[in-house]
């Protein structure tokens, strides 16, 4: 069936049709012959009820079923016959309804563009590479011994790198606010775990001392009711307690289950090359993405509204505020889509398949994040076939991206270190 209306602009097809009243009553008595195949009620034998009777009960149900029905029936068609691949499910508005009239409704779909074929051999993208020098690693030693430190009683004023123990309660506008009591708490001053300002003004505090600690928590602070909010912290100091770090050395390497000192710093080493490694997969990702945006795609605005929903998950405000940060997400939602549709249209030129063991290892991946419900979480993948399509797009995504730079000039380019870890 044709359209009675046709308006198509870029990747925005607008439609209007009409079901043949015909069609709408036929489709109806079909629905209702088939409900009444098995139907019983009080008073009439199983499968005996009549047509009538039924239409008179469930009318309202059938026809719109009968609809729902007929409008995919009709859209499909046209859409098979136009060879169209839709980006998301279409808006379908069904008019007014009148016994023996045909039935308009239209419908505003929109398709995915067609995306240029791209000669990865011509894409260079640059990898830096770095290796774990003498001062990464002992960088690295001396950040795991500070992190299995002991600490010592000791009667004088705190300085920043103590330890306090303290008992704290927040107030706002002079009443306690929620979450901001704590009791015999170790605060390393000036490791940043506080609100800024609260740790600088304990230092020169000691033991058995009282304070008032007025700071403002972060205008980006999660609880809202806080964000922004001048406070004061009554604290009391419990104690204060010097750090002692364990000297670097074969023990200390023992400790940490290796054989000597020299064989930890290899051991970090290697974890290091490591890391160094996956950060600069990432970079080199990042480089393949920055020339794939330069191809120039027509985008469907509604897969792009749809990302940037995924971008608000969480947010909260007023309208105008989340309108606003809407407008902010939209060009990063722009280029997620653009990447998107032009990695998925590498991996389908590609050939590229997800296997049922690629497949199989990340449910099992997926239900490792879940200590002691990884039964669980299996078994819901196992119920719910649905739940495996995220998955499965993540892995056609990761072969479809490891092809391309399989395929592309990969350019090695030394860097420091911290140069790569800053990058990244």
């Amino acid at each position: 069936m044709q359209p009675t209306k046709e308006k198509i602009k870029g990747l925005r097809y607008e439609l209007e049709f009409a079901i043949p009243a015909a069609s709408l009553a036929g489709k109806v008595e079909a629905e209702v012959a088939e409900l009444a195949k098995g139907y019983k009620e009080k008073g009439f034998r199983p499968g005996k009820v009549p047509a009538a009777h039924i239409k008179a009960k469930f009318g309202q149900e059938l026809e719109a079923r009968a609809l729902e029905a007929l409008v995919n029936e009709i859209f499909g068609a046209y859409a098979e016959d136009k060879k169209l691949k839709l980006a998301t499910s279409p808006r379908v508005d069904i008019g007014e309804i009148a016994e023996g009239k045909d039935v308009p409704f239209s419908v505003v779909a929109e398709v995915l563009p067609e995306i240029p074929a791209t000669d990865l051999a011509k894409i260079a993208v640059v990898k830096p590479v770095a290796k774990a020098g003498a001062k990464e690693i002992d960088e690295s030693i001396r950040k795991i011994a500070e992190s299995r430190y002991t600490s010592e009683l000791v009667d004088r004023k705190a300085k920043k790198g103590d330890v306090a123990v303290i008992d704290f309660e927040g107030f706002k506008d002079g009443a306690a606010f929620a979450g901001g009591k704590g009791e015999n708490y170790n605060l390393e001053l000036g490791s940043g775990q506080f609100i800024p300002g609260f740790e600088d003004q304990l230092i020169g505090a000691k033991a058995g001392d009282d304070a008032e600690v007025k700071v403002s928590f972060p205008k980006d602070y999660h609880a809202a009711e806080l964000a922004g909010a001048k406070v004061v912290f009554k604290v009391r100091v419990r104690e204060v307690r010097e750090k002692v770090v364990p000297e670097i050395n074969d023990a200390f390497a023992k400790e940490l289950k290796r054989e000597s000192l020299e064989d930890l710093r290899k051991y970090v080493g290697e974890i290091l090359d490591e890391n160094y490694a996956r950060a600069s997969e990432d970079l080199m990702k990042d480089s393949l993405f920055g020339e794939l945006l330069k191809i120039k795609i027509e985008l469907p605005e509604s897969l792009v509204e749809s990302d940037i929903d995924v971008l608000m998950s969480g947010q909260k405000g007023d309208e105008k505020t989340l309108e606003k940060k809407r407008k902010e997400l939209r060009k990063e939602a722009e280029e997620r889509t653009k990447l998107g549709l032009i990695v998925a249209s590498i991996g389908e030129r590609a050939g590229i398949k997800v296997e049922e063991h690629e497949l199989r290892q990340a449910v099992i991946s997926e239900a490792m994040r879940y200590g002691g419900r990884e039964r669980n979480v299996m078994e819901w993948y196992a119920k719910d076939p649905h739940a495996l399509a995220p998955l499965r797009a993540r892995i056609f995504e990761d072969k479809a991206v490891k092809h391309a730079l399989g395929v592309a000039v990969v350019k090695e380019k030394s860097v420091k270190p911290e140069d790569l870890v800053k990058k990244n």
